[in-house]
């Protein structure tokens, strides 16, 4: 009888632990984000089509899913590519995403929030700020598709970790 009542307590006892994990663990992971990745050239802002030459830089916006932009955690930009190296064979992002000939591979470093590259700003792209993180692509020298996506760690921002949507840059002959 001792060893049931010793039981159900521990029972008991690690259900409750168990719950208090799982709501550290959901603090932890931060509320719900919006990840919004855009491009842009040096001194402007443009759709997804660029001509051979014309370097891309990458722009990750992250806000709450009330609209307030982050002001911590970082970014991690990534192409889609055939190649173990971000600049072998890129592909566009239905190789990575439904064709699964390709994978996601980071392009670099972690790109902190709101922290903006001075290459970046000095190109006058993307905006400085809360919410705002770019990375450098380059240009292409002939006509391509690449797709890019970025991931977004929170680290302890309140936001969850996130992944935007991928989108693919087109670069046409002039």
């Amino acid at each position: 009888m001792t060893t049931n009542i010793l039981q159900k307590a521990f029972l008991s006892l690690t259900a409750g632990f168990a719950a208090l994990l799982a709501t550290i663990t959901a603090h932890a992971q931060g509320v719900p984000g919006t990840y919004e990745l855009s491009f842009c050239t040096p001194n402007q802002p443009i759709g997804s089509i660029l001509y051979v030459g014309q370097e891309l830089i990458l722009h990750a916006y992250v806000a709450d899913s009330s609209g307030t932009p982050a002001s911590g955690g970082g970014v991690i930009f990534q192409v889609c590519t055939r190649g173990g190296d971000s600049h072998q064979d890129p592909q566009p992002s239905s190789a990575c995403d439904i064709d699964k000939t390709a994978t996601w591979t980071s392009l670099h470093g972690l790109s902190k929030v709101p922290s903006v590259s001075p290459s970046c700003l000095e190109q006058g792209c993307p905006p400085a700020g809360p919410g705002n993180a770019c990375g450098f692509w380059g240009a292409v020298a002939h006509p391509r598709t690449i797709g890019f996506r970025f991931k977004y760690l929170g680290q302890g921002s309140g936001i969850a970790n996130g992944i935007s949507e991928p989108k693919d840059a087109t670069w046409i002959l002039p």
